[in-house]
């Protein structure tokens, strides 16, 4: 999970967001995955950042890991 977490910070950073949406290098400061055994209906992810006014993000992982963001 470290891994992932890493790769997530420096990939949600790249993409030039910034604080509240202006552009900048830095969109968030920290990334924090955990896992627990779930039933496939009830999986959550929560993202919490210091301003949403609507913007979305997609973010499917795959069964080997990998990612992409949408």
């Amino acid at each position: 999970l470290g891994e992932l977490e890493e790769r997530l910070f420096n990939d949600i950073n790249s993409l030039g967001i910034g604080p509240q949406g202006l552009g900048g290098k830095t969109t968030v400061l920290g990334v924090k995955v955990g896992s627990l055994y779930r039933l496939p209906a009830c999986y959550f992810v929560t993202v919490s950042y210091m301003c949403w006014a609507f913007r979305r993000r997609r973010l499917v992982v795959k069964p080997d890991g990998e990612y992409e963001i949408q």
